[in-house]
């Protein structure tokens, strides 16, 4: 994870319902584990209630709907931005928002930014399958360097510093478990 300028990540995907309401509860909940204000703005795209148990069963809906309810169940994200970036939290989530809205058209989108670090970050959840279309979210390498893309010309609109030029780096996803080692500051990654 590059502390110094925005850019996003991909978080391993999620293929279990346990694992969908937990991650959701994650990304909502308005503190950490020590009481300090984690979640500053939570915003949900092409849902209609967004309590923890409802968001999961409306994106399990979707999935029965399309019967696509298989493999991957949701894709997380995260966007970060520099530590010592002149950006508010209100401007970080509007950032995610348009991010969201931009990239993942027609799909049940959580967007939730965070402020329990020494960056702001949003984490974003996306439920595998388009509530429109019925099609499948395909998360990949191509998906990630769109997503890297879009956010980096978003992030230069608002005067924001980013990577280098996608293909000039290599990006992996990672997994949740290094993902919350790495926010910790206990991981080489």
């Amino acid at each position: 994870i590059n502390d110094t300028m925005a850019t996003v990540t991909a978080i391993s995907p999620i293929k279990s319902h346990t694992h969908i309401a937990n991650a959701i509860n994650y990304v909502k909940s308005p503190t950490d584990s020590n009481e300090h204000e984690k979640a500053h703005e939570v915003s949900c795209i092409n849902c209609y209630d967004s309590q923890i148990d409802s968001l999961s069963a409306q994106f399990y809906r979707t999935r029965a709907a399309n019967n696509n309810d298989k493999g991957i169940l949701v894709h997380h994200y995260v966007q970060s931005f520099a530590p010592d970036e002149n950006i508010t939290p209100e401007e970080a989530h509007l950032i995610g928002l348009e991010l969201a809205k931009k990239t993942m058209p027609g799909y049940q989108i959580v967007v939730s930014t965070h402020i329990d670090k020494d960056h702001i970050h949003n984490h974003i959840l996306i439920n595998s399958v388009n509530a429109q279309t019925g099609y499948k979210w395909r998360g990949n390498k191509d998906t990630l360097n769109d997503l890297r893309t879009e956010s980096d010309e978003i992030c230069k609109k608002h005067n924001l510093s980013v990577l280098p030029t996608p293909g000039t780096t290599e990006r992996k996803s990672i997994d949740q478990t290094t993902y919350q080692m790495a926010m910790q500051g206990k991981s080489w990654k």
